[in-house]
């Protein structure tokens, strides 16, 4: 099958390239958690591509730096600033996304809370925030992404899940992202008469400032982090890179008849866990 994508590179500077979208087709990716881990390099990955661009999250100023990184390399990017645990911020979101680029083809929801804490020292008030952004933030992103793409023909939504679903962790943390994966898979079967596909990536540790702060690595992230390299087969902490090249095939024709699962990129640990 060919490819809807015009292959010619327009421009290389600094190590990233800008990909230009046949002229008919301009394809908008939306990424929630924009501004810094996989959701920056998602979207990186996403505007190399050629993809139109909209990051999402609450702290302006990394979205604002991720936009600019992408405009000064030729490519379109708009930052929106926006809490995914509210409705009217996240409608606002797809409503400003559709007003100005008329459609999304891709929604990759990589926001997310750290884990509050142990189950016998955490709030109901903190246990009820994680919620509220990691799956109630998830559910409403589906919600209007689906409504744009019903609008459009279809597209895919990707949720980033983590191992913590499948093999414990902090309770809260562990319990969104379950929720998460239900979420997919109820989803996908809901959405598929409109062409659309919801997926889930379940990812493993990988080298973003999440992992350092809930970590607590400090001064000695290599001695801290040596048990989660330990449980790994590859023997490594995973690069950002490598779960925004999995997204991106995710959301590519290639992954065309992958739908309501979740995959895992995570250095083989539920490989030897499960």
């Amino acid at each position: 099958m060919q490819s809807q994508f015009h292959t010619a590179t327009v421009r290389e500077k600094k190590g990233i390239e800008i990909t230009k979208l046949n002229e008919s087709w301009n394809a908008v990716a939306l990424i929630t958690g924009g501004g810094s881990g996989i959701g920056r390099a998602s979207a990186l990955a996403f505007a190399e591509r050629g993809y139109v661009v909209v990051v999402a999250g609450r702290r302006e100023e990394p979205l604002s730096e991720v936009v600019n990184i992408i405009r000064t390399h030729g490519g379109t990017a708009l930052a929106v600033k926006c809490d995914v645990s509210s409705e009217e911020d996240v409608h606002q979101l797809l409503e400003r996304t559709t007003r100005e680029f008329g459609r999304v083809d891709a929604a990759v929801n990589c926001a997310a809370l750290q884990p509050g804490g142990a189950i016998l020292d955490l709030s109901v008030e903190d246990f009820d925030r994680t919620i509220a952004t990691n799956l109630r933030g998830a559910w409403l992103t589906t919600r209007f992404a689906a409504f744009a793409m019903r609008e459009s023909g279809g597209g895919v939504i990707v949720h980033v899940s983590s191992v913590s679903a499948m093999r414990g962790g902090p309770s809260d943390y562990s319990a969104s992202k379950a929720g998460v994966e239900g979420l997919t898979r109820g989803a996908a079967e809901e959405l598929a008469p409109w062409g659309i596909r919801v997926i889930a990536l379940r990812a493993g540790l990988f080298d973003t400032p999440m992992l350092h702060t809930a970590w607590g690595t400090g001064e000695h992230p290599e001695e801290v982090l040596a048990p989660g390299v330990a449980a790994t087969i590859l023997k490594r902490i995973g690069r950002p890179e490598e779960a925004a090249a999995a997204i991106l095939w995710l959301c590519s024709p290639d992954a065309s008849y992958i739908t309501g699962t979740c995959i895992d990129v995570d250095g083989g640990i539920l490989a030897r866990w499960l």
